[in-house]
């Protein structure tokens, strides 16, 4: 027995539907784009064929778009708070004077040094060296 796919997404630009699928597929779901070669082709098609559609197999159709749902309430609201500092790790919308989301606790505290760049390239090298 086959499993209908259906389509849970539609994109007009090859790029949106491709992060699109790169993200679903990091969360584990299978997930195809319909018409992308159409549109990769000739991208002036898109509106006359409905976009490229994102589809996904009939038993992941809930889960991946209460996944979408979740990316475009996080993309509303980073929109509208424009200039704002947010999370790394999680997205949340951080004061310009805080180290530490409140949200998750990730800390910038925790990021290496960037101040001396090379030193990561450095142990790196001599770690090559002395083997």
């Amino acid at each position: 027995m086959t499993e209908e796919i259906v389509t849970i997404a539609k994109c007009q630009s090859l790029p949106a539907a491709e992060a699109c699928k790169l993200r679903l597929e990091s969360e584990g779901f299978t997930v195809f784009l319909t018409d992308a070669e159409t549109i990769r082709t000739d991208w002036a098609l898109s509106n006359a064929i409905g976009g490229i559609k994102v589809q996904v197999p009939s038993t992941q159709v809930e889960a991946a778009t209460d996944l979408l749902k979740q990316i475009r309430q996080q993309h509303d609201l980073q929109a509208a708070h424009v200039g704002d500092d947010f999370c790394l790790s999680c997205g949340a919308v951080m004061l310009t004077d805080q180290s530490k989301c409140e949200a998750c606790g990730w800390s910038y505290d925790a990021v290496p040094d960037a101040a001396d760049p090379g030193s990561a390239a450095e142990d790196a090298a001599e770690e090559v060296i002395s083997e």
